[in-house]
């Protein structure tokens, strides 16, 4: 069932999944009781007794009723990403109750669920589906201020003030290299946006922008270029305009 669009424009499924209804040919009988019994066994345990010729009996059963998530990685291939799972243990477990209308102690269904699945896997997921190149409101680092010499590092630590104090995750470089070295660094790192600032840039209060998907877009006043981000992260644009 296709129920959203991830940042992409592409599909998310869900799928639920189903009791198995037979075990050795004969009908599985679930109940809350029977799954509550497993809590020393653990999830997804099964006993089964008999054999062929008599038939089987399958006790302590506890397989959970979910709702996966789905998103298709690079390959086309559903990984599932988040689960809303039905637990029929942790109430017995946690002797959790509530009282209904009548004044009697009930146990409840739980319901829990994982909000980004398996965390290692979801970034690999995120970094193979983007390449790295992130959209701006994902980056760990949206823009890097690159100023041309230590003679514009008081600048460059303004602007960086200013964005910070905006929301935006903005870095200096202050190494003494070459301006064309930062720049190059900053696009083998994939970063959205680079701010150039030097003797021009300090005089007239503006900065040189640079983008990972246009490369050099010219000069604009600070305020002009935090409404540029801004819009970019509030969107969730997938790439810098």
């Amino acid at each position: 069932v296709t129920i959203a669009k991830d940042a992409a424009g592409e599909a998310l499924s869900a799928t639920w999944s189903k009791l198995p209804q037979y075990e050795g040919g004969k009908p599985i009988v679930y109940t809350v009781e029977e799954s509550a019994a497993c809590v020393t066994a653990g999830y997804y345990t099964k006993e089964i007794t008999g054999d062929a010729a008599n038939g089987y009996t399958v006790t302590n059963t506890h397989i959970p009723q979910t709702v996966d998530i789905n998103a298709k990685n690079v390959y086309g291939k559903e990984d599932t990403m988040i689960t809303v799972q039905w637990d029929a243990l942790l109430a017995p477990r946690y002797d959790m109750f509530y009282i209904d209308q009548n004044g009697n102690k009930v146990r409840p269904n739980v319901i829990h669920r994982t909000s980004i699945g398996c965390y290692e896997r979801t970034l690999a997921w995120l970094i193979e589906k983007y390449e790295g190149k992130f959209p701006t409101w994902l980056c760990p680092e949206q823009v890097r201020i690159l100023p041309i010499s230590e003679k514009f590092h008081d600048y460059a630590e303004q602007v960086c003030e200013r964005l910070t104090k905006a929301g935006i995750k903005v870095t200096v470089d202050s190494r003494s290299e070459k301006i064309g070295y930062k720049l190059r660094e900053a696009r083998v790192d994939r970063l959205p946006y680079a701010l150039i600032v030097g003797q021009k840039e300090a005089d007239e209060q503006v900065v040189s922008v640079w983008n990972r998907t246009s490369g050099d877009k010219g000069s604009c006043t600070i305020d002009e270029f935090i409404a540029t981000i801004l819009e970019d992260i509030n969107t969730k644009a997938l790439q810098p305009k």
